[in-house]
């Protein structure tokens, strides 16, 4: 969402994604369509953390490989 969206509007959002993540019909799309090789749901404030984490580790072997 765009910076400044309001937490309300936030946490409405985040809510409707998980409930449609967990229906039938998408956990059966997700299967059909591989995506459930990758972990579940995450909210807003999880998936910063794993890009934060994902970038560290990337920036790591890009240095390395730039050496």
């Amino acid at each position: 969402m765009k910076k400044g969206t309001p937490q309300n509007i936030i946490d409405i959002l985040e809510a409707a994604y998980k409930k449609a993540m967990d229906s039938d019909m998408y956990k059966a799309f997700e299967k059909q369509g591989l995506l459930d090789l990758v972990p579940g749901y995450l909210g807003s404030k999880d998936f910063a953390a794993d890009l934060d984490r994902e970038y560290e580790v990337y920036k790591k072997i890009i240095q390395k490989l730039a050496k």
